[in-house]
């Protein structure tokens, strides 16, 4: 997989209801050190960009494994 960068589209796994999403911002927190993205999302307010750690998040285009 590919790192994810700013204008990638995502989903977030926990909450598919929130649709695709695209990245603005991606930077590292300083107390923990993991990168943080955010995040504008479809089926939200977008007046709200969620943080979430990249760790969180799969490429919108991501081919589903079973």
């Amino acid at each position: 997989m590919s790192m994810l960068q700013k204008g990638n589209a995502v989903t977030h796994p926990m909450f598919p209801e929130w649709g695709r999403g695209i990245i603005v911002k991606i930077f590292i927190d300083n107390e923990t050190g993991n990168h943080i993205a955010k995040v504008m999302w479809q089926n939200l307010d977008s007046d709200k960009l969620p943080l979430h750690t990249l760790s969180h998040l799969e490429p919108f285009d991501a081919p589903k494994v079973d």
